[in-house]
């Protein structure tokens, strides 16, 4: 049965330039949710009507095709609404991402909702922070006022958190990928002295996603070139989210995201007829 890849590629944050409000108090710093660390995250006190509210830079058009929110502590039940306009008292519903039912990891379950190992309790595992929540438009939506509202009434936290959230234009290469892999990375060290004493470092689980493709067709050399000169202004310093979906002849199957970087840039090859390339990398950021 044959799989197509499709990859959609968040590659740059207009909210990173935005003038951010809230309407409920801060127990961590606004500010947070512009740092590419995701660990250090914003969290607003309550669990319901939790505004973030974001006025753009004054770029136009600002092409917002897709929204995104990583590092949630939101349960299965929990729902973000997104609305936009174009100025700061009049808003249009866009979408509602349902945490339960949205890109949460790899599977159906998602790690998002049991760790990245599904196993333990939460004192005995890493617990994730890369989960990604996404939507696309399209066309995309030329507003400069954006309102995300979280409610999780469930939410035993009593506060919402979240480690980023996104919203601006994003890649999709018209090549299907393929041999997409992906590979848990444990950080964590230990350490023995010499009489015996241990000392364990445990860090947060982090996700190494690989993938590529190829072509035998010498018409889609304007396609990797095309390619080429997007990824070369993402580079490999720059935070993006990755999100995959895999297709058969059943249908859309379970997503895949990732909050992170591309470990380097692709290596591209034109061997007589057939044009290909290395695997792309993406690696988890969490810290």
């Amino acid at each position: 049965m044959a799989i197509n890849l499709r990859l959609k590629l968040l590659r740059r944050n207009r909210f990173d330039d935005a003038t951010l409000t809230s309407n409920v108090t801060a127990l961590r710093p606004l500010a947070n949710l512009k740092d590419e660390i995701l660990l250090r995250k914003w969290r607003g006190d309550g669990v319901s009507n939790v505004q973030v509210t974001a006025q753009l830079s004054s770029e136009n058009p600002w092409n917002i095709g897709a929204v995104a929110v990583a590092g949630s502590n939101l349960t299965p039940a929990g729902t973000i609404k997104v609305e936009s306009g174009t100025n700061g008292s009049t808003w249009t519903a866009q979408t509602t991402i349902n945490a339960g039912t949205s890109t949460l990891g790899y599977g159906s379950g998602g790690y998002g909702e049991s760790g990245y190992g599904g196993y333990g309790s939460p004192e005995d595992r890493q617990e994730p922070e890369g989960r990604v929540l996404s939507a696309f438009f399209d066309p995309v939506i030329n507003h400069q006022w954006w309102r995300y509202t979280f409610a999780d009434a469930s939410n035993t936290d009593l506060f919402i958190e979240a480690g980023r959230i996104f919203a601006g234009p994003y890649l999709e290469p018209t090549l299907n990928f393929s041999n997409l892999q992906v590979a848990l990375v444990d950080p964590s060290s230990k350490e023995r002295s010499p009489a015996g004493v241990s000392w364990k470092d445990r860090r947060t689980i982090r996700r190494r996603v690989s993938f590529g493709w190829s072509d035998t067709t010498m018409d889609k050399s304007e396609v990797f070139s095309s390619w080429i000169f997007n990824l070369s202004k993402v580079g490999t310093s720059r935070s993006l989210i990755a999100v995959f979906m895999p297709t058969d002849s059943t249908g859309a199957k379970d997503w895949l995201a990732i909050y992170g970087e591309f470990e380097d840039l692709p290596t591209f090859q034109n061997a007589g007829h057939n044009i290909y390339t290395t695997d792309q990398i993406v690696f988890e950021e969490v810290f």
